[in-house]
């Protein structure tokens, strides 16, 4: 059985986190609006110098329909839920 470090591979992923709102032709301002955070945030968000909350990234795996496991780089596959 392997060891899995949780630190090296559960980490929130600002790339992935543009990429699923590029998507779905979105801007940083209407994501941020929608999520209800400032720009300044979200923005920090996607460069990887802030984290969301676990609210905020349920409510961000809601928004651009990916899992969270995708947005912490647990899977490949960016597979969201039906609604």
């Amino acid at each position: 059985m392997s060891s899995f470090n949780y630190k090296e591979n559960m980490d929130f992923s600002g790339k992935r986190l543009q990429l699923s709102r590029k998507r779905i032709k979105m801007t940083q301002k209407e994501a941020a609006e929608k999520l209800g955070v400032s720009l300044s945030v979200y923005s920090h968000y996607e460069h990887g110098i802030a984290r969301p909350t676990y609210k905020t990234l349920y409510k961000i795996c809601i928004l651009f329909n990916v899992s969270a496991d995708y947005l912490l780089g647990l899977t490949d596959e960016m597979v969201g839920y039906e609604r």
